[in-house]
Parts: C-alpha cells; sequence; structure tokens
C-alpha cells in the first residue's frame, strides 16, 4: 500500500505551528521583526518569512514536519517527476536559511539554503546509487502526484556544514522546548 499525503492538510499543520518559531528566531537572532510572507511568488522562491535585523535581513524557508522519529533530513529533489518539476530544493532561490522544526521530535534544524544546495548536487549521484531516495505521493485536491525526496542523515549533514563553515551542533541542531512554548 503506497502512503498519500495530502498537501492541503500538510500546509494546514505547517501554518498551525510556523507561528511557535518566531519565538525561536527572537531567541537567537537579534530580531526587530518578523514579516510573515503571503505573496505566492515569493513563497515559490522559499520565503515564508523575513527575520528583520539592524543591519541585515535573513529569508527563511520553513518546513514543519510531524514525524515521530527520524535520524534525517529531507531533501526535496522532485515534487513532480512525471512532469520534471524540481522540489524546493531547486526553486528556493530566495532562501537564506532552511528551518526544520520536526514538531513531534521536539527538534529544530537551520541549514543555509546555499550550502544544502551544493550539497546536493555534489552528492546527488551518490544518494541516487546508494538508495538513499523514496518515492512520495501528494495529493493536491484529486490531482496524484509522485515526487522524490532524498533522506540524508543529520550527521552527515552536520559534518559537511561543519567542514564547509565550521558550523557546531548548537547552531545546527536546536532543543524546541526550550525556545517553543506551545
Amino acid at each position: 500500500m503506497v502512503r498519500v499525503f495530502n498537501f492541503y492538510e500538510q500546509l494546514d499543520y505547517a501554518e498551525r505551528y510556523s507561528h511557535y518559531l518566531n519565538s525561536f528566531y527572537t531567541k537567537i537572532y537579534p530580531v526587530k521583526s518578523i514579516e510573515i510572507i503571503y505573496d505566492k511568488i515569493l513563497q515559490k522562491k522559499g520565503v515564508d518569512k523575513i527575520l528583520h535585523m539592524e543591519n541585515k535581513d535573513i529569508k527563511i524557508d520553513e518546513k514543519i514536519e510531524s514525524i515521530k522519529a527520524t535520524k534525517n533530513i529531507v531533501f526535496e529533489d522532485k515534487v513532480d517527476i512525471d512532469n520534471d518539476i524540481s522540489g524546493w530544493l531547486e526553486t528556493g532561490v530566495e532562501t537564506d536559511i532552511v528551518t526544520f522544526y520536526q514538531v513531534k521530535v521536539g527538534k529544530i534544524y537551520m541549514i543555509p539554503h546555499k550550502d544544502m544546495k551544493e550539497m546536493y548536487t555534489l552528492y546527488k549521484e551518490d544518494w541516487l546509487k546508494n538508495n538513499q531516495w523514496k518515492i512520495i505521493y501528494n495529493d493536491f485536491g484529486g490531482n496524484i502526484v509522485k515526487g522524490r525526496i532524498f533522506l540524508v542523515p543529520k550527521q552527515e549533514v552536520f559534518d559537511f556544514l561543519h567542514n564547509k563553515n565550521n558550523i557546531k551542533w548548537e547552531e545546527f541542531e536546536f532543543d524546541a522546548s526550550k525556545y517553543i512554548y506551545p
């Protein structure tokens, strides 16, 4: 049996928990204001929120997941394989940071988009050969679309970020209970 994800239910779930991340952002950055993006064109470019600070802005793409346990970070390769439509990793051209909030696990991961994209470009073929991918089915209101994701171990992502940017665990993985009070 194939599991089909209802896109609109997933979107609803993400919207329910997105505001909890605002307290997280204000605790790790000197944020003056948080702008929630409603513009569909900018959202398709990977921007859900903009953190406005004194001297710069950070564009955030939020991935809010309802999984119960995982040792992986999801890299969305194709949203629609049959029509060769790239996933958010390719289309997130405006994104600075991808925030993964694994609600049921209680973890938050912050990953620079450019580094995710570089890692994806470098290792995509290896991930394909090593079967680190999964076909997913999304229901867009009765239109079932077949996509592909890569399941990359968190340790592998962290090692890449550490080697490239000297990022430490505490800059990559956060315990949500210390920052979010649902």
